[in-house]
């Protein structure tokens, strides 16, 4: 069938879903339908294909894809919680669950929206246009406190209380009411070196209020129980909030830390890289030696069941880490979070023995490397390659994108990527957008 949107990676995407004739598919994010497109082909006759969409748009472009499609269809228009609660309680079991977070490049274009801050328009965001929360209602009727916490927690904004202070001053005097206002608001609280550097300066204030009016994490939190087996979300969501958890902590050092301690650190970095190697010392010592190293030995050795990981060993290898990298002595990555998410993955087994342990072990440490990377698809390769248990595919594709998912929760910005900003900042040297892989 020709389809006129393909979403990235939707080849990759099916065929890690592998949906066979015959099955039901959930598209929970039907948009332009090109996911839906190619798990009909897959499902074939005798399959069916549920696309879900609160956006009021796509009901019209499923109409189309309904008279194209070689499987049978339906359409739910509603948030994909309500649709995943609506199917349980008609008892039909789905074989697949697909969801495509975020916002698509068609809402995005369609400038009546106000989904971009490229284009002036009336101050909307809203996915379901028929609800009442907008972000016009949120920009003209939160206090300053409560968005300048909005920008900080889920823009990962640098400048959130300047912004949320030069909005306040801005609507004193008039409502805000298109995004082209809202840019030049923004563009005006931000210092003047930051406006051309890393991006548009608006970016993250507009993210952090679309999620906002769509209730986007809110979403994702309530409809994952729905969708999968519980033990994959549970173990992926704590492995990324983990993983986002350590992220941030190292981040936060290497800006510099403010008051006093940040004065401190810089003073006397000698002192204070030899204290993170005592406390990582301590770290060895209470774990009994496991904490120390790459973690290559006691990863394997949970992984394989030849050893129990007590449920000290992943905070005990996770603070060690962490001590670690802000010490500014230099170190990999990759291995330690390999074993603090062994670790994890062999705490939850050990609370629930009748789980196969290799399978958890496998979904904590793809969960907590891609929390520290929030780089999904990188990090499901490395962790793929270390079983050859091809049912393992989809839990931990699927584990890795919960985590991702989680882990911008809590950091916003990328782990590497954040860091080289700093160092050319540092440098003043004009940071260059950077295309994020995986």
């Amino acid at each position: 069938m020709p389809s006129a949107h393909v979403p990235v990676l939707a080849g990759e995407a099916i065929d890690l879903l592998a949906p066979r004739p015959g099955e039901v598919a959930v598209d929970c994010t039907f948009g332009g339908g090109g996911h839906a497109r190619l798990l009909a082909d897959r499902v074939g006759p005798q399959g069916t294909v549920v696309a879900v969409d609160r956006d009021p748009a796509a009901a019209q472009r499923f109409a189309t894809f309904a008279q194209e499609a070689p499987s049978r269809t339906r359409f739910v228009r509603a948030s994909f919680v309500e649709a995943l609660e609506i199917l349980r309680d008609e008892g039909l079991r789905a074989d697949l669950v697909l969801m495509d977070l975020g916002m698509s490049s068609m809402q995005v274009d369609t400038r009546a929206r106000g989904f971009s801050y490229s284009y002036d328009a009336p101050l909307d965001m809203r996915m379901d246009p028929g609800q009442e929360l907008s972000a016009r209602t949120i920009v003209n009727g939160w206090d300053e406190r409560r968005l300048a916490r909005l920008f900080r927690e889920l823009g990962e904004e640098r400048y959130a209380a300047r912004i949320a202070r030069g909005i306040a001053r801005a609507r004193a005097d008039e409502e805000i009411e298109t995004t082209g206002e809202l840019v030049d608001v923004v563009a005006a609280a931000v210092p003047a070196p930051a406006r051309f550097a890393g991006g548009h300066p608006a970016k993250r204030a507009f993210q952090a209020i679309r999620i906002a009016v769509n209730d986007e994490l809110g979403q994702l939190d309530a409809a994952l129980p729905l969708a999968a087996g519980w033990i994959v979300p549970l173990v992926a969501v704590v492995g990324g909030l983990a993983g986002g958890l350590f992220s941030r902590l190292v981040i936060l050092f290497a800006r510099g830390l403010p008051g006093a301690a940040g004065r401190a650190i810089r003073k006397r970095p000698v002192i204070f890289a030899a204290a993170c190697g005592l406390c990582v010392a301590l770290c060895g010592l209470a774990s009994g030696g496991a904490a120390y190293g790459t973690g290559y030995e006691e990863a394997k050795a949970i992984l394989h069941g030849d050893a129990a990981a007590g449920w000290t060993y992943a905070p005990l290898k996770f603070a060690a880490t962490v001590l670690s990298s802000i010490s500014g002595i230099p170190g990999g990555l990759f291995a330690p979070s390999l074993a603090v998410g062994a670790g994890l993955g062999g705490t939850v087994h050990g609370l629930l023995p009748g789980m196969p342990v290799g399978a958890v072990v496998l979904i904590g440490m793809v969960a907590y490397l891609t929390g520290v990377l929030q780089a999904p698809i990188t990090s499901f390769v490395i962790v793929t390659e270390m079983t050859q248990n091809h049912a393992m595919v989809i839990p931990l594709m699927v584990a890795a994108l919960l985590a991702d998912a989680a882990s911008k929760a809590i950091c916003r910005g990328g782990l590497y990527h954040t860091l080289a900003e700093i160092m050319l900042e540092r440098a003043d040297v004009p940071a260059q957008p950077v295309a994020k892989t995986g």
